[in-house]
């Protein structure tokens, strides 16, 4: 489907996120047109800074018109990835945060098997 899934659970960290984008720049099979679909709906805790967020967001693997899911759970998660897309300059069309993991993987256009969410686990509540 020429998609990218990732996720974050636990403790999220700046450099959790610089890992995830530079296993991407590293990977021969990516390509910056892939659509991105990250789970952050099992964060627990956020020790994201705001510079290490800044250096993400400046500096994605993703082409501009690539299109960029991120589903959270809580109103922290919210705010880490709003200040992602603002960062970034991230255009609406293309980049979406969601609480609901269905809804992501609809506007990304990916099948969805009934009672299942991403990875193939049972939705959470």
């Amino acid at each position: 489907h020429r998609i990218v899934m990732s996720r974050g659970w636990g403790r999220l960290v700046d450099a959790d996120l610089q890992q995830t984008q530079a296993g991407l720049r590293s990977d021969a099979q990516f390509e910056p047109d892939y659509s991105q679909l990250y789970d952050f709906t099992a964060l627990t805790d956020l020790a994201v800074t705001a510079g290490g967020l800044r250096g993400i967001a400046l500096q994605s693997t993703f082409a501009p018109s690539a299109r960029r899911a991120i589903v959270v759970a809580s109103d922290e998660a919210f705010g880490m990835a709003r200040m992602f897309a603002l960062v970034g300059d991230r255009d609406p069309q293309h980049f979406r945060i969601f609480h609901d993991m269905r809804e992501a993987q609809a506007w990304l256009n990916l099948p969805i098997p009934p009672g299942k969410g991403m990875g193939g686990d049972d939705e959470r509540p």
